[in-house]
């Protein structure tokens, strides 16, 4: 029985139902042999002259029991080893899917929201960029509109004085509030440090300018003049002028060119507005053109200067030469020199070289005023400028 088993379940059933028809074809042939499907088909009605002996009915009966006892051994046997192949079949696929994702080093795929959050971020640091560029020129022009307007003698005074009453003199004009709000362009020219520093930005020279300008004239030129008679007073700093001290001689120069130096320095060009001193100030191509406006305060024009010969250099020269006609101001004594030196850069007769030079009687060294024939010809050049 277990040979028929095994033979029924050989490599030749390849699957199950080639299996089974293998068994019902052996079947058959058996029981065709011994008469076994005419007696099973006639058993639940056999008839009495078909029966054989006893002993041939039990061999046949012991067959057939035998062949299907054979045949259900089979089926069960070789379905076991059906049933344990699929598993071991589903085990390996099991095995090697758990295998193939445990080794997949493939790159994962690029998250499509971090792109998009990449390209935002990209976008706000450009942004941010601009804001701070923004930012951070707003902030230079605030700066700058915030920074306060120059004053004179804004270095320490020291203690160079002869007499100890010429201090308190220089304290007393440098905290008048009148005087501060005149801002005389005569006197930042020289004592000033934040004047040269302002020289260096178009926007706070602008605004100094533009402060310097709006002022009282009136007010201010009287306010000047008074001062210009005061230090020479023995009880204010008469000892110290007398030692040509250099602080007190450029205090009273100032105040003795406040005037001709209030109208050239608010002089501005006729085609493009600008101020003609800011204009002298930052020309690069011609740097001697700002030499001029020290004229007023008693500085020759160097011989190696060479100012811009333009509209702007012609009425300056024309304000400075009305003032020159006046013998208590510092700038009659080198205009003449000076309007030589331009005629030759610039042309004979591009500047009036001929000054008349009142008397020094009328000084102010002397305690007279500024008023007089070089302060009326002053006036009535700018009367002319402005016309």
């Amino acid at each position: 029985m277990t040979q028929a088993a095994d033979w029924l379940c050989s490599s030749q059933c390849s699957s199950a139902k080639d299996f089974l028809w293998r068994t019902a074809s052996l079947v058959s042939q058996a029981a065709s042999r011994n008469g076994l499907l005419h007696a099973v088909s006639h058993r639940l009605r056999p008839h009495p002259t078909q029966w054989r002996s006893r002993n041939r009915t039990s061999r046949i009966h012991n067959n057939f029991n035998t062949l299907l006892f054979a045949l259900i051994y089979s089926i069960l046997w070789c379905s076991q080893g059906a049933n344990a192949a699929s598993l071991g079949h589903r085990s390996g696929l099991s095995r090697h899917a758990r295998e193939t994702i445990l080794l997949d080093h493939s790159q994962p795929p690029v998250p499509r929201m971090r792109l998009a959050r990449r390209a935002e971020s990209s976008s706000t640091s450009s942004t941010a960029a601009t804001t701070a560029t923004s930012s951070a020129s707003t902030t230079t022009s605030a700066t700058e509109s915030a920074t306060p307007l120059p004053s004179p003698f804004d270095t320490s005074l020291g203690n160079n004085f002869t007499s100890s009453t010429c201090p308190t003199f220089f304290t007393n004009f440098l905290s008048n509030t009148t005087f501060n709000e005149c801002l005389p362009l005569s006197l930042l020219l020289q004592t000033s440090n934040s004047f040269f520093t302002a020289e260096q930005s178009s926007v706070l020279l602008a605004e100094t300018l533009d402060a310097t300008c709006a002022v009282n004239f009136t007010t201010c030129s009287t306010l000047m003049a008074s001062y210009a008679r005061d230090i020479q007073l023995s009880s204010n700093c008469g000892a110290d002028l007398t030692a040509e001290n250099p602080m007190v001689q450029q205090a009273y120069a100032g105040f003795l060119a406040y005037e001709p130096l209030y109208h050239a320095g608010c002089l501005q060009d006729s085609s493009t507005g600008s101020y003609c001193f800011a204009d002298a100030v930052t020309n690069s191509s011609a740097p001697s053109s700002s030499y001029v406006y020290y004229l007023p305060l008693g500085v020759s024009l160097p011989a190696a200067s060479s100012p811009a010969c333009t509209e702007c250099l012609q009425n300056t020269m024309a304000i400075f030469a009305a003032a020159a006609g006046n013998a208590s101001q510092p700038v009659s004594g080198d205009y003449a020199g000076a309007a030589g030196l331009i005629d030759k850069t610039c042309g004979d007769a591009f500047v009036n070289g001929s000054v008349a030079v009142a008397s020094a009687a009328r000084s102010l060294r002397h305690g007279n005023s500024v008023s007089g024939l070089g302060s009326v010809a002053l006036l009535a050049v700018v009367l002319f400028l402005m016309l």
